[in-house]
C-alpha cells in the first residue's frame, strides 16, 4: 500500500479515520522529505507538507488529533557527536 518506504520510518506514519499520514523521504542526497497523506478511498497521495530538516529515524515521530486538526512531527535540530580522549 505504501510502496519506497524506509525501514528507519517504522514509526513515522499516524492512521486517521479517513486516511494515513507518513513520512516520504528523499531519494539519496536530491529531492526533499515529505509529510503524505494517503486517503483510504484509493486516490493518489498527497503532500501535506515538505520538512525543512530530517525527520526523526526510529520511533514514533509522526501523530494526528483525534479531530485530524493538528498533525505533530519530530524533526532532528541538531545532530553531533563529541569524542573527548585524555
Amino acid at each position: 500500500m505504501l510502496a519506497g518506504l524506509q525501514a528507519v520510518d517504522w514509526g513515522n506514519w499516524a492512521p486517521s479515520n479517513r486516511g494515513i499520514y507518513y513520512i516520504q523521504r528523499r531519494d539519496g542526497e536530491t529531492g526533499e522529505d515529505r509529510i503524505q497523506y494517503l486517503d483510504f478511498d484509493g486516490s493518489a497521495a498527497k503532500t501535506i507538507y515538505v520538512l525543512r530538516k530530517r525527520p526523526l529515524s526510529g520511533g514514533g515521530g509522526l501523530s494526528i488529533s483525534p479531530d485530524g486538526k493538528v498533525l505533530l512531527f519530530a524533526q532532528v535540530d541538531q545532530d553531533e557527536t563529541d569524542i573527548f580522549v585524555q
